[in-house]
């Protein structure tokens, strides 16, 4: 059998087939009203069966093709967001950029051309930076992030609290957005923080950024992030990654 690598090789000179984009919902934690989506990709192919992520990413981050996959997503994302922001005009799109696309010097031209092509304002566009890398003390990360927010996209931070996304990440790079890491949550159960995330929580808001929290799964979960004053959350409580279809029966509906 082929290996994936070799697979994967194949697909992406192949216009990308077997890949394919899913979407989550994020949502304001205050009344639960829809913010926007991420988009997650997903891949599948004969031999393997549908590879996670978590296994296919870091081939393409090791073999250079991250960066027109990159390209590709973005693009695909914008075009989804396209289409639903004229149900939804306020509907932000969050995007994941690898560290590894900072290789891409022509990147912010490319996502420039596709966001004037189809219309949509920088602001509408949150890129989430993964912590696959440390992105702390790069120059390139700095002077990449720098041009971005220059240019009006929004910038996350991903999976804070987890591998390489640390406090001097955040002391180096002002993100607008801080993705709290759902290992960080527990039950709960009182509607209230414990005490080591609700330090980190007020950690994330003295950067003056607004806080996602992730892996948001019961009720108890949800108000505990509306009593800490977090801005966004995400979950599957309240909706799992899904095809743009049935995102858009969902949450779109006219």
């Amino acid at each position: 059998m082929e290996t994936l690598e070799t697979i994967l090789h194949e697909k992406v000179n192949n216009g990308f087939d077997g890949f394919r984009l899913e979407f989550q919902p994020q949502f304001l934690a205050e009344d639960c009203s829809l913010y926007g989506a991420e988009a997650l990709a997903r891949f599948s192919c004969r031999g393997y069966g549908v590879v996670p992520p978590d296994k296919f990413i870091p081939v393409m981050e090791k073999t250079g093709l991250i960066i027109p996959f990159g390209r590709w997503v973005f693009m695909e994302a914008v075009m989804q967001e396209k289409k639903w922001r004229h149900r939804h005009p306020k509907f932000i799109m969050s995007i994941n950029m690898s560290p590894h696309q900072f290789a891409d010097p022509g990147f912010l031209d490319y996502a420039g051309h596709v966001l004037e092509e189809a219309e949509i304002p920088a602001g509408n566009i949150t890129v989430e930076m993964t912590e696959t890398c440390d992105i702390g003390e790069s120059a390139a990360a700095g002077d990449m992030i720098a041009k971005m927010q220059s240019s009006g996209l929004h910038i996350a931070i991903d999976d804070f609290g987890t591998g390489n996304a640390n406090l001097a990440t955040l002391k180096c790079h002002p993100f607008q957005t801080i993705k709290v890491a759902r290992q960080l949550l527990s039950g709960e159960g009182t509607g209230k923080c414990d005490p080591f995330l609700s330090a980190i929580l007020q950690l994330c808001h003295s950067t003056g950024a607004a806080i996602c929290q992730e892996g948001i799964e019961t009720e108890e979960q949800l108000e505990a992030m509306r009593n800490a004053q977090v801005e966004l959350v995400q979950g599957f409580l309240l909706g799992k990654p899904m095809p743009a279809e049935e995102f858009e029966r969902t949450f779109l509906k006219k």
